[in-house]
């Protein structure tokens, strides 16, 4: 018989965000049922940090090319479904949140649904009106602002069957906008933290920019947010969701998400 749900999250070393992933999903999974896709971080790294937080599959793709990336995902992902109903790909700053009393482990625990989208939202620190970000103290008691993205992050990432996804993770084959307001859960709620700090979210893409991508991501200009030397671009990235409405996060969701 299979088990229930299993996430899986794609790491190289990661430093910035894996101590709140874990703080997060460990109140929704059994440490059992979080794996992280490893693409060759160092040995102190698995044993310090990963430890016995996640069960760790290793690859020996490379998470600079983002063909290699997507196609390792998709493979983990394949033999994970042969185990559990639902395998959930997240990114490590992604929060997968339910908005209702025993939040996503009793949704998870309960759905058969056969398909479930979700509500996208991506949060954004403004340093004109808000201090950095202390990491020391809870992220969500400090992280005030969001911004809708239901296009990149209104993902269906709760799939009784394999999805034939699309590179990104974003979308799957055949999925229209009108498929996915068909399936989507209003009190589902996928959240980004990507720009959760404005000093550590540039700093962390100056570094990114510097290594060595794969001709293949550098031609066909994907995943061009980290592949971007221009600091005069980055900001324009950066800067870019406050053209659009931004919104206060709700208290609630906030207390409940907790990390």
């Amino acid at each position: 018989m299979k088990k229930k749900a299993a996430i899986i999250c794609p790491i190289k070393n990661e430093e910035t965000y894996i101590e709140k992933f874990f703080e997060y999903y460990q109140k929704h999974f059994d440490t059992s049922d979080i794996y992280i896709l490893d693409f060759g971080s160092s040995e102190e790294y698995i044993k310090n940090v990963i430890g016995q937080n996640a069960t760790v599959i290793k690859t020996d793709a490379n998470i600079l090319d983002a063909m290699e990336l997507f196609y390792a995902i998709r493979k983990a992902q394949s033999d994970l479904y042969k185990e559990y109903t639902y395998v959930l790909p997240l990114d490590v700053d992604e929060i997968l949140y339910y908005h209702a009393e025993g939040g996503l482990k009793k949704y998870l625990q309960e759905t058969e649904v056969e398909l479930i989208s979700s509500r996208g939202h991506e949060v954004i620190h403004l340093p004109f009106l808000q201090e950095p970000i202390d990491p020391s103290k809870k992220w969500m008691d400090q992280i005030k602002y969001w911004y809708t993205n239901h296009f990149h992050y209104g993902k269906t990432l709760i799939s009784k069957k394999e999805l034939d996804w699309e590179p990104g993770f974003h979308i799957y084959t055949g999925e229209t906008v009108s498929i996915r307001e068909q399936h989507l859960d209003p009190k589902l709620f996928l959240i980004h933290l990507h720009r959760h700090d404005f000093n550590t979210t540039m700093s962390r893409h100056i570094k990114w920019s510097g290594m060595e991508w794969s001709e293949y991501t550098l031609e066909n200009k994907l995943n061009y947010h980290y592949t971007e030397k221009s600091e005069e671009r980055l900001l324009e990235w950066y800067y870019r969701p406050i053209f659009e409405k931004i919104h206060t996060i709700p208290e609630e969701i906030k207390k409940n998400i907790d990390i």
